[in-house]
């Protein structure tokens, strides 16, 4: 950071980055530091204020910088304040504090969405609370889940009486499992609810003409009426891509296609984008400069291109309403803006202040925004780009001697796809660390599927589209005609989505990295810039490089050498999965399920984002207790990222589409399928060893595990694979779903069930877990692997009394998060992840 110059007076230029990343820190700051009550940070502000004030007059200022950063940092602490619940009392958070029946009055805010399992979201500005005992006036957002269509007649801006089960939303407590309470949170919904039938769904007042419905709801209104509108003139292969990229909405996008966009490296095309105000500025800006020249009054007296650029921000603000002013929307607009501003006051070169001003105007608006994704990525690719331009402009050739137009052509066309190869290349190296770090993902072949698909969906479907919807309330039939062209453009998009997304290096599933390697490899990134002009940039690339690089190399090999066993019960709700961690780099994982949806998989949602997060990125064995959902169903994708070297199951077959996809899965991916015999090893190195104990499995017949035409038992807890890991003089005992006459069974045939750490049979159901059971098994922890809501609390509190008595401790994943124990063979710790 250069000091101000001697004579006091600050370079504007160079003071809005520092100011603007001393800001930035200070909201993360408030999320995640420890932060002063906020009396006390307001007079720290007003102290630096007053500093700023006097420093500010004096010849040699060379306190303004680091107290002008030190001002910044208080103020987005104290802007964005401490993450915490709302305090007033009427907040419906404080109103509802466990799952119970409600009724809530308030204004449907937004357009009805509905997801990629055809499940239906409400949100509702809360204004009454209805209990069974009282009624009590409400404020916030409450987000409301229909799996059956609500009435179609309801709009944004609509009073609603809507019956539900609420409760405050559950995030699963796994570490590198996406934060859910925290997503909602920073779109200020703090409570969600279950409707059980569309008619518990009451429009309690007729909807209110445009001129009296309250103004934040008329954007929403009116994107759901273009919405409508243009419904039957779109194709159904074309309509819900179309929507995305016209007014944002992306409900209508089938699955298939949503995979195709993701695998392709496409996904970023379906979004509301600056590309999107940009063409739509550019389209407005070349429509008013051909107007204002035809005026030679105004070419004398006015800049015609500053000028139409000025009459483009009418169409922008309409564009950005229309579109519902969605947290990207407002950041495509506001980032198009401040560039328009800049052209119109000559400060157009000026591009890094640009970007912070623009950074700046939104972390105003919403400090939250911050930490979503969307946010980091735009600016990252945005900075990346503009950061690399002026390396990327090539000198004006010097014409040939006799050089035909069309040979001038053609070279001017190879310059630009090879500058657009090598931007799309930067703006894929600028995302990459954190596409990495928030996806595990990231795909090579985006630079070249950006290329081909940008001029067909930005430069050919998205302004046909803008005109469409300018003449659609006119001319129907010309809109019509006009969509069925620009269609085009979104068929061929998503043919080539397909296409790549089927290629084997579409995509690349990699280990989250840390925060500070992610620091690394954006420092190797700038110290690329100035690699030819530069010695320290060398050296300083050269470094950040050899640091990024290391730090896997030597977290692999600190696993290599690790001779504790750590064994992790995972928060998957209702289901279970426990990761064993062995000496010498040994992983095995036992079950895999929980909650499961079209919109969510359990195994790509918390069982692989954590294992990626410990740097997993193979596993030795999948140990399948027995077939249950609860038990398998995030298992197809563990097994097609992680392609363990053996699944074991216990040999029941049942008909489901889930199991159909775990067989095809293995099968692809060359993983042995097996059936373990009583008192087998699965495991066995030194002092630790994985044994099935029980011939509870093979009690029926053994049918073959390729064979799915096979029978199912009447049971499958009946046949769970029980299990025991030993590690020394300490035991871990892993029985499934097994239920008390199992219990009894084993207890008969004197197996030793005797261990350290119970996961309990059927989660802690009142059907298992047994006083004779327990007293055999005598834990000292016992971990049942449990939802939080109020059923499956009731169904394990009985479980959880006896455990108790018999004086162990215990653990519950809905309450404790993620449980971890690890052992060295004589001791035992615990950590649990809600500490």
């Amino acid at each position: 950071m250069n000091p101000p110059p001697a004579t006091g007076r600050l370079d504007s230029k160079n003071l809005l980055i520092p100011v603007v990343l001393a800001f930035m820190a200070g909201i993360t700051w408030a999320r995640f530091g420890v932060t002063l009550p906020e009396p006390a940070n307001l007079l720290a502000i007003l102290v630096v204020a007053a500093a700023l004030l006097l420093t500010w007059r004096r010849a040699n200022a060379y306190y303004i910088y680091p107290l002008l950063v030190i001002f910044f940092f208080l103020t987005g602490i104290f802007h964005a304040g401490p993450d915490r619940p709302p305090p007033t009392p009427f907040h419906i958070y404080n109103l509802i504090k466990h799952q119970q029946e409600g009724t809530i009055q308030g204004r449907l805010r937004q357009t009805i969405r509905t997801d990629l399992s055809n499940k239906h979201r409400l949100i509702i500005d809360a204004e009454q609370l209805i209990l069974p005992d009282q009624s009590r006036p409400a404020t916030g957002l409450v987000q409301l889940t229909s799996k059956e269509p609500p009435p179609i007649n309801l709009l944004p801006g609509d009073r609603l009486l809507v019956k539900a089960t609420l409760n405050r939303p559950h995030s699963f407590a796994t570490p590198g499992a996406f934060n859910y309470q925290q997503y909602l949170a920073d779109q200020s919904i703090r409570i969600t609810g279950w409707i059980r039938s569309p008619a518990h769904i009451l429009k309690i007042s007729e909807a209110p003409s445009e001129a009296k419905t309250p103004w934040q709801y008329l954007p929403e209104r009116l994107r759901h009426q273009i919405s409508l509108a243009i419904d039957p003139l779109l194709d159904d292969k074309v309509r819900g891509l179309y929507k995305a990229i016209l007014i944002g909405e992306r409900g209508d996008i089938p699955p298939d296609q949503t995979d195709d966009f993701n695998a392709s490296g496409l996904t970023h095309l379906l979004s509301i984008s600056g590309m999107h105000m940009s063409m739509l500025a550019l389209l407005v800006i070349l429509m008013f400069t051909w107007l204002l020249r035809q005026s030679t009054w105004i070419l004398l007296h006015t800049r015609a291109p500053k000028l139409a650029a000025a009459l483009s921000f009418p169409a922008l603000i309409g564009y950005a309403l229309i579109t519902g002013l969605d947290p990207p929307v407002v950041r495509a607009f506001v980032m198009t803006a401040v560039f328009l501003l800049a052209i119109m006051i000559d400060r157009q070169n000026n591009v890094a202040g640009n970007i912070a001003l623009a950074a700046f105007l939104l972390l105003i608006w919403q400090p939250t925004s911050l930490f979503s994704v969307s946010f980091q990525l735009s600016f990252a690719a945005v900075t990346a780009i503009c950061l690399t331009l002026p390396l990327l402009r090539l000198e004006k050739d010097s014409p040939a001697p006799k050089e035909t137009d069309t040979a001038k052509r053609l070279k001017r066309l190879q310059k630009l796809f090879w500058a657009g190869i090598l931007i799309s290349i930067v703006a894929m190296l600028g995302t990459a660390p954190l596409t990495i770090f928030h996806f595990n993902r990231f795909s090579p072949i985006s630079p070249l599927t950006t290329l081909l698909a940008a001029p067909l969906m930005c430069y050919w479907s998205l302004p046909i589209g803008l005109i469409a919807l300018l003449v659609l309330p006119i001319a129907p039939s010309l809109a019509a005609q006009l969509f069925s062209i620009g269609s085009w453009g979104i068929t061929a998009t998503s043919s080539l989505a397909h296409f790549a997304g089927q290629l084997p290096i579409s995509s690349v599933w990699l280990p989250t990295p840390s925060i500070f390697e992610v620091v690394l490899w954006y420092i190797f990134l700038l110290a690329l810039l100035g690699w030819q002009t530069k010695k320290a940039c060398r050296l300083l690339a050269l470094l950040s490089l050899i640091a990024a690089l290391s730090i896997p190399l030597i977290i692999a090999h600190n696993r290599l050498q690790a001779t504790d066993t750590v064994v992790t019960y995972l928060d998957v709700g209702q289901g279970s999965a426990t990761l064993l961690e062995l000496p010498n780099a040994k992983t095995i994982l036992i079950d895999g399920g929980g909650a499961f949806t079209e919109r969510f998989n359990v195994g790509q949602g918390v069982i692989a984002p954590f294992l990626w997060q410990k740097r997993i990125t193979g596993l030795d064995a999948i140990v399948l207790t027995h077939l249950h959902s609860d038990h398998y169903s995030g298992l197809p994708f563990i097994v097609a990222r992680f392609k363990p070297e053996t699944l074991w199951i216990n040999g029941e077959l049942p008909f489901d589409q889930l199991f159909a996809a775990l067989m095809q899965e293995t099968r692809a991916n060359n993983v042995r399928t097996a059936i373990p015999k009583a008192k087998e090893f699965l495991f066995a190195d030194g002092p630790v060893s994985l044994q099935v104990i029980s011939d509870l499995h093979l009690q029926g017949s053994q049918p073959n595990p390729e064979n799915q035409s096979q029978k199912t038992g009447s049971n499958a807890n009946e046949s769970s694979l029980v299990l025991k890991l030993r590690h020394g003089e300490t035991s871990f005992l892993f029985p499934g779903d097994i239920e008390s006459g199992d219990e009894q069974l084993l207890l008969n045939k004197e197996v030793d069930v005797h261990a350290d750490v119970l996961l309990a049979p059927h989660h802690g159901r009142a059907t298992s877990s047994s006083e004779e059971f327990i007293e055999k098994v005598a834990p000292r922890y016992v971990v049942l692997s449990t939802s939080p809501f109020a059923k499956s609390e009731r169904l394990t509190s009985d479980a959880i009394q006896k455990y108790q008595a018999a004086g162990t401790t215990v653990f519950t994943t809905a309450r404790d998060g993620a449980i971890t124990f690890r052992t060295d063979g004589k001791t035992i710790k615990s950590q649990k992840t809600n500490e």
